[in-house]
């Protein structure tokens, strides 16, 4: 009798485990139909950055699963689309920054200045539809000193924690900032920087489609400021010396033939990737050499590859492995007592 009481006990803590787990575990589908909105908050410590302005792309439309599709004149644009760890969303956003000075063929759906907070909200007045959207700063003075917000990638909806969808979404805008030289109006002696471009082939067993050269510009601001073409004979490098620091400075690449293209900043030195659309073993070879980047290019505490669930990436099948294996962890459990009791 008593065995057959706890078995009761166990099924019935087996069922409000279930009417207990969290229904957004389950949230599956976004409604493509709802607006979200987008919050971002721009600060130096304490201090708020207002009237910084920045504009926001859609850069790709999502379906109610999740699936992305390049959006408007972003199809043209040869990136990868499929990655979803913020590393790669980084240089996604990297990437399409000095992409987009390039062209003339792509608007941003919203723009906006930070107010007395330093808070900017898209989605208040104007509705912005499911999709992933890229957030680009344009060059702030303020109280002596030059902000340069991180371009970076959001989804509308993102999922939160127990895998439901937010569709009300605040960003803490991460930002690099150097001193003027003056006040507040930007005056004062400009600091001399260098920038630097390594150019990594990520394709193995392809390489008869390499092109013997490319060309990649360097951006001043969003404008471009001069061009170089990379060659196998300069180890697919170039440097430039003697730069004002009072400039937001990036590249962009001009791709030709079958490769997507992926921009990373490490440190002083942009690493323009390309990668053949044929398939190739994962570790990249800077120019098609055996050796490895100099050390320079690795920038201690930056972390690379966190993997988080974004688009197209659910948390109910984890909900539901982890039942399942409790449900087995208990079955176990009540067999081993039932054996326990025919001894």
């Amino acid at each position: 009798m008593r065995y057959n009481i706890r078995i009761c006990r166990i099924i019935s803590l087996v069922v409000l485990f279930f009417m207990l787990m969290p229904f957004a575990a389950f949230a599956g589908s976004i409604d493509i139909n709802r607006d979200s909105k987008l919050t971002i908050t721009y600060r130096d410590g304490d201090k708020p950055l207002s009237g910084a302005a920045f504009d926001l792309y859609l850069a790709a439309d999502i379906d109610s699963d999740g699936k992305r599709t390049p959006a408007g004149a972003f199809k043209n644009y040869p990136v990868d689309w499929k990655s979803n760890d913020q590393k790669a969303w980084k240089e996604l956003a990297t990437t399409l920054e000095g992409l987009i000075a390039l062209r003339d063929d792509v608007k941003p759906v919203a723009s906006g200045k930070t107010d007395a907070d330093g808070r900017l909200v898209f989605g208040r007045e104007s509705a912005l539809k499911p999709g992933l959207y890229l957030v680009i700063g344009h060059s702030h003075r303020q109280d002596g000193r030059i902000y340069t917000a991180q371009p970076f990638m959001v989804q509308l909806p993102s999922l939160d924690e127990t895998g439901g969808w937010m569709y009300d979404i605040t960003v803490n805008t991460k930002h690099d900032s150097r001193p003027t030289g003056g006040g507040g109006g930007g005056g004062g002696t400009s600091q001399s920087v260098s920038r630097k471009v390594l150019k990594v082939w990520n394709d193995d067993g392809n390489e008869q489609n390499r092109p013997q050269s490319v060309t990649v510009h360097l951006l001043r601001d969003g404008e471009i400021y001069d061009t170089v073409t990379l060659r196998e004979a300069d180890n697919w490098r170039y440097e430039w010396p003697n730069l004002s620091d009072k400039y937001h400075w990036t590249v962009a690449e001009q791709v030709e033939g079958k490769y997507t293209v992926s921009v990373s900043q490490e440190g002083i030195t942009y690493v323009v990737t390309n990668t053949s659309e044929e398939e190739f073993p994962e570790d990249p070879v800077p120019g098609g050499s055996k050796e490895p980047p100099d050390e320079e290019f690795t920038e201690p505490g930056v972390p690379l590859g966190d993997k988080l669930p974004q688009t197209g990436q659910l948390w109910w099948p984890v909900c539901i492995l982890i039942t399942l294996g409790m449900g087995c962890i208990i079955a176990g459990l009540v067999l081993k007592r039932g054996e326990s009791y025919e001894l």
